[in-house]
């Protein structure tokens, strides 16, 4: 079974909403520090289907190309943290969303009803709605992604994959 570092946004109920920002990553084309394009492709539906997830929320599963089988040189940390921070860039200008993760599997990382303070406190590069930072208890070490959005400040990856 392959590892697949993904993009997950999560965007409630709404299956508008997930399409529109997979649509706003497909195709994006990531340029590389050496150069190198990686493609993403990208899709809305929960993990498991083409639909909603169990809880009934709609996510866009975002891929930029990197996997265990795949190109042994884009799976160190150094690449992967360079691709994490574009797939951050471009999450700045995506359609309303509620939540977003980048990771090893992030597209199947949480359900809404697992998101809690120890989450947002702890984990690097989630950006929330301000919405549920405020019903997280708007924990300080949280600073502003975009308007309506807060985050603990992705710091890069330690390991590869």
């Amino acid at each position: 079974m392959a590892w697949h570092i993904s993009l997950g946004v999560e965007c409630g109920a709404s299956a508008v909403a997930a399409r529109a920002v997979a649509a706003h990553f497909h195709g994006y084309s990531i340029v590389m520090g050496d150069g190198r394009h990686l493609e993403c492709s990208a899709r809305a539906g929960s993990d498991a289907s083409n639909g909603p997830d169990c809880e009934g929320n709609w996510w866009a599963a975002v891929f930029p190309g990197i996997s265990t089988h795949g190109d042994v040189e884009l799976r160190t940390a150094e690449r992967i943290s360079e691709v994490g921070g574009a797939l951050y860039r471009r999450l700045e200008g995506a359609p309303s969303f509620r939540w977003a993760t980048f990771g090893v599997e992030a597209h199947d990382w949480r359900h809404y009803s697992e998101l809690d303070q120890w989450c947002l406190a702890n984990v690097r590069g989630l950006v929330v709605s301000e919405e549920i930072w405020a019903r997280l208890g708007s924990p300080s070490e949280c600073v502003s992604f975009r308007p309506g959005y807060m985050w603990k400040p992705y710091a890069g990856e330690k390991q590869g994959i």
